[in-house]
């Protein structure tokens, strides 16, 4: 079953301030990690019912580091004030990274393949896979210069993630749907309460990982920190947080 009249949502795309949940509540003493947090924790108008502001108040911001079992809370106080769609036990949950420069274009075969492999390893018989997506860019959107560049990214990423929808439905005949949702914390709150998930790519499905209790497979598509100051933390720091339940990587 397709759902050809997909809409992905834009987010982090307005004037306010940006809500970088991820960047917030992954990263240490990088500046643009204690921006992304400061930007949340000042703007209580906007954020004080959110996922990350409730993480945030909760957590020492003089010696930060993650926290999963109060990221867990803050998850499951979000779910019990608001009542959002969850997923089922026999669901496969994939994040997708649309957007932006790190956008995860992925081969329908790649896809296909690594689906195939994840159901192999967790030997299930799941019915219903979902792809967890939105349109994510920055404020530089809001320049008239960048709007058609965004435009015509948006209409391409919108057209594959259709593409690769359908492409799953007909190789693995299982119900295949696209969730996006204008709020973060939705799709965020949907990510941490998969039983199975696979990653996207950067820290958005990272920090779910971490504020569930998922069985998580590693797509090829899943890059980490090789070693430079960057967006990622490493393989081993991710790994070292999940335990003792190990990533698969596929």
């Amino acid at each position: 079953m397709v759902n050809l009249m997909v809409k992905l949502e834009w987010v982090n795309s307005d004037a306010e301030a940006q809500y970088r949940i991820g960047d917030a509540v992954l990263y240490g003493e990088y500046q643009w990690a204690r921006d992304a947090r400061n930007r949340i924790l000042d703007n209580s108008e906007l954020f004080s019912q959110s996922v990350a502001y409730n993480y945030l108040k909760s957590i020492s911001q003089s010696h930060f580091h993650i926290d999963r079992d109060l990221l867990r809370k803050a998850v499951n106080r979000y779910v019990s004030a608001n009542k959002p769609e969850l997923p089922t036990d026999d669901e496969i949950v994939v994040h997708l990274r649309l957007g932006d420069a790190k956008a995860a274009l992925i081969s329908e075969v790649s896809m296909t393949n690594s689906l195939l492999r994840s159901i192999e390893f967790w030997g299930i018989k799941p019915q219903r896979i979902t792809l967890v997506a939105a349109f994510h860019v920055g404020k530089s959107v809001l320049l008239p210069e960048n709007r058609l560049m965004h435009e015509r990214s948006y209409c391409r990423q919108s057209i594959f993630t259709v593409n690769l929808q359908r492409s799953i439905s007909s190789s693995l005949r299982l119900t295949c749907e696209i969730r996006s949702s204008v709020n973060p914390d939705s799709d965020f709150s949907y990510l941490a309460s998969a039983k199975y998930l696979i990653l996207g790519n950067g820290g958005f499905s990272l920090a779910a990982s971490l504020a569930g209790e998922c069985s998580v497979c590693v797509p090829p598509w899943c890059s980490f920190n090789n070693g430079r100051e960057g967006n990622f933390m490493t393989k081993e720091e991710y790994y070292a947080l999940m335990a003792p339940r190990k990533p698969h990587e596929l």
